[in-house]
């Protein structure tokens, strides 16, 4: 029991911190002149077929950090729910009601996230050309395993948190009969 709670402490933790980094992270990216920024946007930029590294205006790092920022604020709201269920965890309540509706609201964000992500990656990729002539610009657009794998995950995470939800109301029920 000490050990779930001690757990639990340092996943809470854990996901509290990481949210928040989350939500400064693509400003970071786009803003700063760190060779991770670069890398990042240089491989982008590969991606969309530009051979040239652009000299971005800060309107443009603005516009790419805004793409991104919807997709970011779904996953740190999704780390937050779970650092949520974390102090749940912590406090002793393991299958409630209360657990249950976190879980599934994590997933639920997570979800969401994985679906921005896809509608992110061709307006960034938008973004970053059209200072392209016309019949330059490119619009990329994917549908990853990964993307794939993160969907599958979450829809599985929401049904289990349905389950957990139907047998806690069949245990309640249990529960009132002699």
């Amino acid at each position: 029991m000490q050990n779930i709670r001690l757990t639990s402490r340092i996943f809470k933790i854990l996901f509290s911190a990481v949210s928040l980094v989350n939500i400064a992270l693509p400003f970071f990216i786009h803003f700063s002149d760190s060779t991770w920024g670069r890398i990042s946007l240089k491989k982008t930029l590969e991606d969309v077929q530009i051979d040239t590294y652009l000299a971005l205006t800060t309107l443009h790092k603005i516009y790419l950090a805004l793409i991104c920022l919807p997709s970011t604020v779904f996953y740190s709201l999704g780390l937050f729910t779970i650092s949520r269920l974390m102090s749940e965890y912590e406090k002793g309540y393991y299958f409630t009601i209360k657990t249950v509706n976190l879980l599934k609201r994590s997933a639920i964000f997570f979800f969401v996230c994985e679906l921005l992500e896809i509608v992110q990656e061709i307006a960034y990729s938008y973004c970053l050309t059209m200072k392209n002539e016309p019949g330059s610009r490119f619009i990329k657009i994917s549908f990853t395993n990964h993307n794939f794998s993160q969907i599958t995950l979450s829809l599985m995470i929401i049904l289990i948190a349905w389950i957990m939800k139907e047998a806690l109301k069949l245990k309640s029920e249990n529960e009132l009969m002699i």
